[in-house]
């Protein structure tokens, strides 16, 4: 099954390409106008290759390296 991420984003795609804007975008797929905008800019900023993955996220590093942790726990 496609992920349903991927599935919101090539909707996205689509519809502006059909010439609708990010508020009924976001309409016709249930997601919010920011979401809409979002993919937009991604998908002419990077192409089409950000439909298929991910932006970078924000967040907490790992204290620890998984190598690490199995080196403390088993030594």
């Amino acid at each position: 099954t496609t992920p349903v991420r991927v599935v919101e984003r090539a909707g996205i795609i689509l519809l502006a390409a059909q010439g609708q804007q990010d508020i009924a975008s976001a309409t016709s797929l249930n997601i919010t106008r920011q979401t809409a905008g979002r993919g937009r800019q991604r998908f002419r900023a990077q192409g089409l290759d950000t439909i298929l993955q991910d932006a970078p996220r924000r967040g907490r590093k790992r204290p620890f390296r998984p190598q690490q942790v199995f080196r403390r726990s088993f030594t």
